[in-house]
């Protein structure tokens, strides 16, 4: 670290005081120098080190005390003096490291020798716990963890798989850096088309997946595949007979085993580098199918013969990439209500980028996407779509967005505008639960709300925009009950609802070109519209909505200032009463001189 940010750190002066305060508090602790330091503890740079004796630390063994680089901004290390087995005690690591906190631990900085006290006298009781058996439990808690300490082969196992509670042969596709496996090769082929386009690595049926009755602790885990087949065998006759078909003469097998713990599915990989020969003696081997034409061995003479030989094995972490999985991360048992909704988004730009993402993340698994327009470079610089996308219809490259996240949703895009493909096929939105028009056209949307009022099977209908530069955003609900778009304008089509009014010379920008006009607003400005869009569609969809609604959003007043906005008769109240960076609320009641709701009146 340079001399100038170790003095702004403070760091000479609290090396100094703690030098001075550990042999006070530890009587017979023993500096060790760099070099020991070096050589011992390998996870981090450390600036300083004492070795406690085991009586001042209250242990069934010494302890070494170091100081990382970033001292006193971060704690002091404790550490075995020599490094046990890898999975013999928890919360020790392969180099003889106790893990007593997380990166995003709360605590007082700068440390000193009180953090000191803690983390040794931590790490005694954690020592303590371990060697009597105390906290075995902790293997379970981050078996993956261990289950990969020390393994050379760094990738990792991807399952796409929803289902890992059952016993079952898997296909395998082995990338440079992963291992997909799927239930079957279909599966794995729509998978890797939508993750990794162009890529064609060969699949084949090499794996399985293992349902055990208990949980696997460290001193269970296989070193070679007598272990592995002794480990599998615990799960019955069936799983034998799985991996008697999965593990093939000079190939490599991949098992998955799976386990519950604390109410969840514990997922743990292995490759099994399984040999096409036996040694029969000290010279002579012969090959695993000896006696038997090849390709021809009967399942339990082939498992005894791997399992006699001990071929190696490789312990592999596993990540689950199925949709149920990464949606119950960020949405939880949420996202399994909405599984079952369909969406229509019409207009895939900025705004409707945002918001089909969001939809998509929320976890809603059936999505038709409806926009006839390019992506250009000029819509690059607040888009979703990156410029790899540029001269692909948006709708196409959107899709082809969510299912790379998703592989498994049911995604269709409407390269067209939406009038079009409705003439073409008058029940286009018929199977959906709600459209939502995010494209601000008043001659498509004034079309589209009539249609969601009269139009036979027509679901409801969600409107959605930003005003000029952002300032603010609106959702327009259009359900059976209450009004709709058109009783929110004048005959013209004029919003009579907007928050802010902008001088002409900060209005729709435009470029020399036919029809070229833009609004300047950053992706920034239109997200809290693009996430208010998709709450208020949850809420319509959920039944949370009843009757139609329309709901704004209001940035904040340094941004209308920056234009010399001004806020509109219909808003003044509202804005001085309630403030700004905000969303409100307010119901669409019929009116009688609406176009479409007197007409139905």
């Amino acid at each position: 670290m340079h001399d100038a940010a170790v003095d702004i750190l403070g760091q000479k002066i609290a090396l100094e005081r703690i030098k001075t305060e550990i042999p006070v508090r530890w009587p017979g602790a023993r500096p060790l120098s760099v070099e020991e330091l070096k050589s011992r503890v390998k996870s981090s740079p450390l600036i300083a080190g004492w070795r406690l004796p085991a009586e001042t630390v209250d242990a069934d063994s010494d302890l070494i005390l170091a100081l990382p680089d970033l001292y006193p901004n971060a704690l002091p290390i404790v550490a075995l003096p020599e490094p046990p087995e890898a999975g013999e005690l928890p919360h020790v690591e392969l180099d003889g490291t106790f893990c007593l906190t997380t990166s995003s631990a709360l605590m007082e900085l700068p440390a000193d020798i009180r953090h000191a006290e803690h983390v040794v006298r931590e790490a005694s009781k954690v020592l303590a716990q371990g060697l009597s058996g105390e906290n075995q439990e902790d293997f379970l808690d981050e078996a993956s963890t261990y289950w990969t300490l020390g393994q050379p082969d760094k990738r990792e196992i991807w399952l796409t798989s929803s289902c890992p509670r059952t016993s079952k042969l898997l296909h395998v596709a082995i990338l440079k850096h992963a291992v997909v496996l799927a239930d079957n090769a279909a599966q794995l082929e729509t998978w890797l088309a939508s993750v990794y386009p162009g890529l064609s690595p060969r699949i084949k049926p090499a794996a399985v997946l293992l349902s055990l009755p208990e949980p696997i602790y460290p001193r269970s885990y296989p070193k070679h595949t007598g272990d592995l087949i002794t480990l599998a065998s615990t799960a019955g006759d069936k799983a034998l007979n799985l991996l008697a078909s999965t593990l093939k003469p000079g190939a490599y097998g991949y098992i998955v085993f799976s386990f519950e713990h604390n109410k969840q599915t514990v997922l743990l990989g292995l490759r099994s580098d399984t040999g096409a020969h036996i040694s029969i003696g000290v010279k002579s081997r012969c090959p695993l199918w000896r006696g038997y034409r090849k390709g021809r061995v009967p399942g339990t003479i082939l498992l005894q013969q791997i399992a006699n030989a001990k071929f190696p094995v490789v312990r592999m972490g596993v990540t689950r990439v199925d949709s149920d999985s990464l949606l119950h991360r960020t949405a939880g048992s949420h996202a399994q209500s909405v599984s079952n909704i369909s969406v229509a988004v019409i207009g895939c730009g900025a705004l409707g980028g945002m918001a089909i993402q969001l939809l998509a993340q929320i976890g809603i698994r059936r999505l038709t996407l409806v926009d006839g327009d390019v992506l250009t470079w000029q819509n690059v610089g607040r888009h979703v779509l990156s410029g790899q996308n540029v001269g692909k219809k948006k709708a196409d490259g959107m899709k082809a967005d969510i299912l790379a996240r998703f592989p498994d949703y049911d995604v269709e895009a409407i390269p067209e505008r939406w009038e079009q493909a409705w003439k073409e096929t008058p029940d286009l939105f018929s199977g959906h639960d709600m459209i939502i028009a995010l494209s601000a056209e008043w001659l498509s949307d004034s079309m589209l709300n009539t249609l969601s009022k009269q139009g036979p099977d027509m679901p409801p209908v969600l409107f959605g925009w930003v005003e000029a530069h952002a300032l603010a955003g609106h959702a327009v609900t259009v359900l059976p009950e209450g009004g709709c778009l058109r009783c929110l304008t004048d005959k013209f089509g004029e919003f009579q609802h907007s928050v802010f009014d902008v001088p002409p010379e900060h209005r729709i920008q435009r470029e020399a070109a036919c029809g070229a006009f833009y609004q300047p607003f950053t992706a920034a400005s239109a997200a809290p519209t693009a996430a208010m869009v998709v709450k208020t569609a949850l809420d319509a969809l959920t039944g949370r909505i009843t009757h139609s609604e329309h709901r704004t959003w209001v940035g904040a007043k340094d941004q209308s200032d920056m234009v010399d906005a001004s806020i509109t008769a219909r808003w003044f109240q509202d804005l001085q009463t309630h403030g700004y960076e905000r969303v409100y609320k307010k119901p669409i009641h019929e009116q009688t001189e609406c176009p479409v709701c007197g007409r139905l009146s």
